[in-house]
């Protein structure tokens, strides 16, 4: 299985080597990543460029081919530089969660997956919540939550639902996760995103201080993520929700999802 591989948080993100490793136990991995950090890009594509540099720079004992352009870019770029398109396409493991259909919508790493969705490709964005502030961002903590990753993509690769295109991942970091929650996408807000000032510029909100998302209804990914839970939420070609139901339904075939009697 060929996989491409981007991200968002580009060549120097510490979960890019632990990706790497965790997508090479199931198939031959190429990487093609922001040459800097692209979050919050969506799916952005550069158009008033006259051209974009490509730079291969060394990181784990590994050759990562860098694109100076958006996380959407690098995933355009990578599925159709070769005459033979890729098997799948992930983005990620992203740096933060992406729960919440404001973050989902806003992601850089969802709209580099969404670029192997537009080419008909299985393609899957993953993220790793961590407490703000409070973690340690260092490739150790993306190891062990990455465990399950090589088992979603083998029953996504093998046993695939009908019209799901996207798998949308959130593994909280720091932890093993033997199962995740099938889950729906958190009707979630940022809230105000910028204060304006006697001064008359308007200042972006340090994240922290916008609303999170936290408290939201169970079996939401949101409310996974604030409970400590691996997430997953399927997604169609045309970026409808596959109900949560049938996810957890074609999830439990290969013993990846918790009961609901479980998580009560």
């Amino acid at each position: 299985m060929r996989i491409l591989l981007v991200n968002d948080d580009g060549i120097d993100s510490p979960a890019l080597i632990p990706t790497i490793q965790a997508l090479e136990k199931v198939g031959d991995v190429e990487v093609v990543v922001p040459r800097n950090e692209q979050s919050w890009t969506s799916k952005s594509n550069t158009r008033r460029a006259d051209k974009m540099r490509l730079e291969i720079m060394e990181r784990g004992g590994r050759e990562i081919l860098t694109l100076e352009g958006s996380p959407a870019d690098c995933g355009n770029y990578g599925i159709f530089k070769d005459s033979v398109k890729p098997d799948l396409v992930v983005s990620g493991m992203n740096v933060g969660h992406n729960v919440g259909i404001a973050a989902f919508l806003a992601s850089g790493t969802v709209g580099a997956a969404m670029e192997g969705v537009l080419a008909g490709i299985p393609s899957i964005a993953v993220s790793g919540p961590y407490i703000f502030l409070d973690s340690k961002l260092v490739e150790s903590e993306f190891i062990p939550p990455l465990e399950i990753f090589p088992k979603i993509i083998t029953h996504y690769m093998e046993n695939s639902l009908e019209d799901l295109a996207l798998l949308h991942v959130n593994l909280p970091i720091g932890k093993t996760h033997e199962k995740v929650v099938a889950t729906n996408v958190g009707k979630h807000s940022f809230g105000p995103m910028f204060e304006t000032k006697e001064d008359g510029y308007a200042y972006p909100v340090f994240y922290p201080k916008l609303i999170q998302p936290d408290g939201e209804e169970f079996l939401s990914d949101c409310w996974a993520k604030e409970n400590g839970y691996g997430s997953v939420t399927g997604f169609t070609h045309l970026v409808q929700m596959i109900d949560r139901k049938i996810t957890h339904e074609w999830l439990e075939i290969a013993n990846l999802a918790y009961k609901e009697e479980e998580l009560r």
